[in-house]
């Protein structure tokens, strides 16, 4: 096993998860090896992260005179070129209304259907098709109708 010594929690002794500690006799104890290898891991990493932060901060410094240029350079031009003025308003043409679209389904032949012409309709229902408040003059429901 590589890196398992380790200082005895007992006693401080040298301890290793081979032999455990020869100073007091405690067995091997693995969670103090995993401390101190975390201690190495911690001391390795701290300086990667300073370099990173450092990284970072001139990154962001970077950033910061980038923008402050953009902002200066938009506010010239905006000082520079005036914006344009509205023009005269013209009136925007309009597109015909599309064609109403009749239902699809059998055509009707011109003319009063069969039940209307024949003899055994009366006067009274003929009247109450042709006053629909729906489509006044015609029977409800036919094409045509307001």
């Amino acid at each position: 096993m590589e890196n398992t010594g380790y200082p005895c929690p007992g006693c401080g002794a040298p301890a290793d998860l081979a032999a455990g500690c020869p100073g007091c006799g405690r067995p091997p104890y693995p969670p103090a090896a995993e401390v101190t290898r975390l201690d190495r891991e911690i001391a390795a990493l701290a300086p990667e992260v300073e370099r990173a932060r450092a990284t970072y901060q001139d990154l962001l410094a970077r950033l910061d005179v980038v923008r402050q240029r953009r902002t200066e350079l938009a506010a010239r031009i905006r000082l520079e070129i005036p914006p344009p003025q509205p023009g005269p308003v013209r009136p925007v043409p309009v597109p015909p209304s599309p064609a109403v679209a009749r239902p699809a389904g059998p055509r009707r032949p011109p003319g009063p259907c069969r039940a209307c012409s024949s003899s055994s309709v009366d006067s009274s229902s003929a009247l109450r098709r042709s006053s629909s408040p729906l489509s006044p003059g015609r029977p409800s429901g036919w094409p045509g109708g307001r």
